[in-house]
């Protein structure tokens, strides 16, 4: 019986998700000049994605070791750059 019931919460919880995308979706359909901003992240997301604090982004931006764009006093990340600083900085083994 609780396989039953974990069943249908499962279904429930896709049910769900594909709401949820759908509505997304609709919604980039009529706002297509999202897609572009939805590529740059602030600089609270950049540094949980790069897990640093904000004075390591701030000395990163100061010795160019990341790229970023400013407009007026927002600091923005495109995520490009953020995951070109990560393939850089990621150590591969040898194996």
């Amino acid at each position: 019986m609780s396989v039953i019931f974990d069943i249908i919460v499962a279904i429930n919880k896709m049910r769900q998700d594909i709401s949820e995308l759908s509505s997304r979706i609709r919604n980039l359909c009529k706002y297509p000049s999202r897609l572009a901003i939805d590529k740059y992240v602030d600089e609270a997301v950049a540094g949980k994605m790069l897990h640093l604090k904000p004075s390591r982004l701030r000395s990163m931006r100061a010795d160019k070791e990341i790229s970023f764009i400013r407009s007026h006093r927002k600091i923005m990340y495109h995520i490009d750059a953020i995951q070109k600083y990560l393939d850089e900085h990621t150590i591969k083994s040898h194996k």
